[in-house]
């Protein structure tokens, strides 16, 4: 589309007349004409003008179709952005709860509302872990470290706990929560924020 094309069908869309145009930007109805004809363009001012009056950027008025492609691909990446943010808070909230979770359900005899409540959590967190897991492999390929790292995790949260039988219970608990933060921390570092990252609406990288 041609900037003659673009003020035109802006002009239309917004249902105003070429008077009405002229009269805000302050030239002539023939000015307007010609513009909308190509037979003459408007200076930087006029432009300016036009753009503020049909609430849209310069360079959506003079390149509607490139604008349209970056804003799609800022769309897009916004998009991406927003999943891979979720997928990153999922991810750590399933270790998280795994490893609070698991240690916590063996302190406890029969069945109980807080026992219902762990074995709630630790499954939701297993599911996270397994579905964040599942789109890590898409999007990148596993490192013998992280392979390390996942199975160390996996130790600390399931069999250290029978290993450390003896210690109270306190104890146990304690060693195993900081023997898996010691290997969810490198995993989110290393790996997790490189492939999860996001950016803010102030077009910024973050990570959680």
């Amino acid at each position: 589309m041609s900037l003659s094309e673009s003020i035109k069908a802006h002009r239309q869309r917004l249902r105003l007349s070429q008077e009405y145009v002229a009269e805000q930007v302050g030239v002539s109805r023939q000015a307007v004409s010609k513009w909308e004809t190509g037979q003459s363009v408007p200076t930087s001012g006029n432009l300016a003008e036009l753009a503020a009056l049909f609430d849209i950027s310069i360079s959506e008025l003079i390149e509607p179709e490139k604008y349209q492609t970056v804003k799609q691909a800022e769309r897009n990446n916004a998009v991406k952005s927003y999943q891979n943010k979720r997928m990153l808070t999922s991810c750590l909230y399933g270790h998280i709860a795994a490893a609070v979770a698991y240690p916590a359900l063996l302190r406890e005899n029969g069945v109980s509302v807080l026992s219902v409540s762990l074995c709630v959590a630790l499954l939701t967190g297993l599911v996270f872990m397994g579905i964040a897991a599942l789109d890590y492999g898409r999007k990148a390929r596993f490192k013998p470290l992280q392979i390390l790292l996942g199975a160390a995790f996996a130790f600390a949260c399931f069999v250290l706990p029978f290993c450390l039988s003896r210690m109270s219970e306190q104890i146990r608990s304690l060693i195993c929560i900081i023997s898996c933060g010691v290997c969810i921390v490198p995993l989110y570092i290393l790996y997790w924020k490189k492939v999860w990252h996001y950016q803010s609406v102030d077009g910024r990288q973050h990570v959680l």
